[in-house]
């Protein structure tokens, strides 16, 4: 299995989401149904030992760290 959960942010009408961008975070927004992964749905994955990773608007990935999720909220 794999341990990563990357996102796609986009900024929708003044409001960051956080789009499902890999199997896995698709799979995790399945489980808690829902179309975007919240802040706590992050979270506890990222307690659960998944590591987070998110998409530019340029396509480059980067980890996410406690900005981008506070950015997210």
């Amino acid at each position: 299995m794999q341990d990563i959960i990357t996102v796609t942010l986009k900024d929708v009408y003044g409001t960051v989401k956080a789009y499902p961008a890999n199997v896995q975070a698709e799979k995790l927004a399945a489980l808690v149904g829902t179309k975007t992964l919240t802040v706590q749905t992050l979270r506890l994955a990222k307690d659960m030992g998944f590591r987070l990773t998110y998409r530019d608007r340029f396509g480059s990935f980067a980890d996410m760290d406690a900005a981008q999720l506070l950015a997210i909220a």
